[in-house]
């Protein structure tokens, strides 16, 4: 009984485009949280009683999220103020240390990304693609001037956590083909030294 009520619980008509990256980048993960409902490694979403003295990783990887999105240097210091005002960034002078050491991993990769975006807005796509009976579907973002444009701010160290970012790119590549929207997918990504 337990086996045919796991089973139950896989069985889809419908399949998210992100349900199913999320299955391709850890799918132990995703088995654990979507069909037996285990959750480890979940933060306690309080708000810390200490000040903010340096940034996680994750706090890391959405400021270069943020100075990617930005149209120019210039804006770095709205970026920096704000989030001194919203209490994700260090206050005083680590602020600044934070965004100048995120903006040195995340330059090269903006100047790619600037010149391949050529300064056309980012517009998204529904794709809908029925596949033996079942349906996968989502919104893919990220696409310029008729190219998808990917990318991994990741440390170019951990070549595992680049891998996955490879893979989104290369299913929602494949998703907009099937779906009858083919256009280029472009990856950009830093080199490990």
């Amino acid at each position: 009984v337990a086996k045919e009520s796991a089973e139950a619980g896989l069985a889809f008509d419908t399949i998210s485009l992100e349900q199913l990256i999320k299955f391709f980048k850890n799918p132990f993960k995703w088995y654990y949280n979507r069909t037996l409902n285990i959750f480890y490694g979940e933060e306690e979403m309080l708000l810390p009683e200490h000040e903010l003295f340096e940034l996680s990783n994750l706090e890391k990887y959405h400021l270069k999220e943020a100075l990617l999105r930005q149209p120019s240097a210039d804006a770095f210091d709205d970026t920096t103020e704000a989030g001194k005002k919203k209490g994700l960034l260090p206050l005083g002078n680590v602020a600044a240390i934070s965004v100048d050491t995120a903006w040195e991993d995340v330059s090269n990769i903006k100047t790619i990304f600037d010149k391949l975006a050529a300064g056309h807005p980012e517009a998204h796509e529904q794709v809908s693609v029925q596949l033996n009976g079942q349906k996968i579907s989502g919104t893919i973002h990220g696409i310029y001037g008729g190219h998808h444009i990917a990318y991994s701010l990741s440390d170019p160290n951990k070549k595992a956590s680049s891998r996955k970012y490879i893979l989104e790119a290369w299913l929602k590549h494949l998703l907009l083909i099937a779906g009858g929207k083919p256009m280029d997918t472009l990856f950009i990504w830093n080199e490990a030294a």
